[in-house]
């Protein structure tokens, strides 16, 4: 109970951030109900996995989280989701000069880039060649995740990138300076 309350007030603090734009909904426990509505929403035909803990539908901007599975990082996880989107469809000259230096910093082994994106190939196989947006949104938002759960402290050319990525996220939610 105490987890649910901690990712409720993440969630609507997060809700409040994003002016409303992204709803969510916390789930107890796993339901029938929650496979319901998880499953029309999984990409490229993937089946459940039976450890699903929280996750964005993209059709309904709508962020759903199992307290029982859940992290207390994953609600962040979800809702970057969209901002990264946002950012894809508007900036694609920042979002593509970010991408090419998480792709230069995943050739690095061990690296968080490069863990983040074997973690997101293994966890979604067919995603990089059927959805490559939503995978490079995946990876990053793998990444944003390690790094609001204060696990790893980037440094050089990927902290540069991700500032900027960071600025265009502020920008997207409360406009230009």
């Amino acid at each position: 109970e105490e987890k649910k309350e901690a990712l409720e007030e993440r969630a609507q603090r997060l809700v409040k951030t994003f002016k409303g734009k992204v709803k969510y909904k916390i789930f107890d426990t796993w339901t029938d109900e929650v496979e319901s509505i998880l499953r029309p929403t999984l990409p490229l035909g993937e089946e459940l996995t039976g450890t699903e803990s929280a996750w964005y539908d993209y059709n309904t901007n709508t962020v759903y989280i199992i307290a029982d599975r859940s992290t207390l990082s994953e609600p962040f996880h979800e809702f970057i989701h969209p901002v990264i989107s946002e950012i894809q469809k508007n900036n694609p000259d920042l979002f593509a000069n970010i991408w090419s230096v998480i792709e230069q910093e995943a050739l690095i082994k061990g690296s968080l880039a490069n863990r983040m994106m074997k973690k997101v190939m293994d966890g979604y196989p067919g995603l990089r060649d059927g959805s490559p947006g939503k995978f490079t949104n995946e990876v990053i938002t793998h990444i944003m995740e390690e790094m609001s759960d204060k696990r790893y402290k980037p440094q050089g050319r990927l902290m540069k990138a991700l500032n900027r990525l960071w600025e265009a996220i502020k920008e997207a939610l409360f406009g230009p300076n």
